[in-house]
């Protein structure tokens, strides 16, 4: 059981399975590259998984999936249905054989992903395509942290929030509409009374539309 983040996880490559989920465990991968392996990424049992969701998933994709020379996803779990947009399989449509279960692997890239965290930009404008809220810099931090998130067009109505390991609100950073672009906003570890809040590990929640995501930032003093 539990949950699996595989984020930025650099090269999966060269194992009988490459990621496996199973009794009840839930899967986040996303900006990873997985080859060379038997199965790519396995779920079996009750388990499930994110691998990108175009709508506004747990993970954005943009993993490089390939070479792998059973199954690139084997989803045994009959009562779900595996989120694989987004995905570089080399750049085509993969073949219906390198999967097993349903998998849903439309839309895919054309272009291969920047693996290095933050979502891709449309070339000709440097706008986001998608919403993506990259991991706070410094982290660990002391005083300050820059927090980054993307909009894509047309734009929409961000909430930044940072709570505790409780789930309390400590502080709204953002809580306004946006227009596409790339963003960023800094926290000074200061609570929304101003005071100054203790060490110790805080989460940054993003909210737009349908799109929940959130980042660990933890505070040392």
């Amino acid at each position: 059981g539990g949950s699996v983040d595989v984020r930025h996880a650099g090269n999966i490559t060269d194992n009988d399975i490459g990621i496996q989920c199973i009794e009840g465990a839930y899967a986040v991968v996303e900006s990873t590259e997985v080859q060379l392996n038997g199965v790519g990424i396995q779920v079996k049992d009750s388990s499930d998984a994110d691998l990108g969701n175009a709508s506004g998933g747990q993970s954005v994709g943009y993993n490089k999936i390939h070479h792998n020379s059973s199954y690139h996803v084997d989803n045994q779990n009959g009562s779900v249905t595996i989120k694989a947009e987004n995905e570089w399989w080399r750049g085509v449509a993969p073949s219906a054989s390198k999967f097993q279960g349903n998998v849903d692997r439309n839309p895919y890239l054309t272009t291969e992903p920047d693996l290095d965290p933050g979502s891709p930009l449309l070339p000709e404008r440097g706008i986001p395509t998608l919403f993506h809220l990259s991991g706070p810099v410094p982290n660990p931090f002391n005083p300050t942290t820059t927090i980054s998130y993307d909009v894509p067009a047309p734009g929409a109505e961000v909430r930044l929030r940072v709570y505790d390991v409780r789930g309390r609100l400590v502080r709204d950073l953002v809580s306004e509409f946006k227009q596409a672009g790339r963003y960023s906003a800094v926290w000074d570890g200061v609570d929304r009374n101003g005071n100054g809040v203790a060490s110790g590990v805080y989460f940054a929640q993003m909210r737009a539309g349908g799109f929940v995501m959130a980042r660990k930032l933890v505070l040392l003093k």
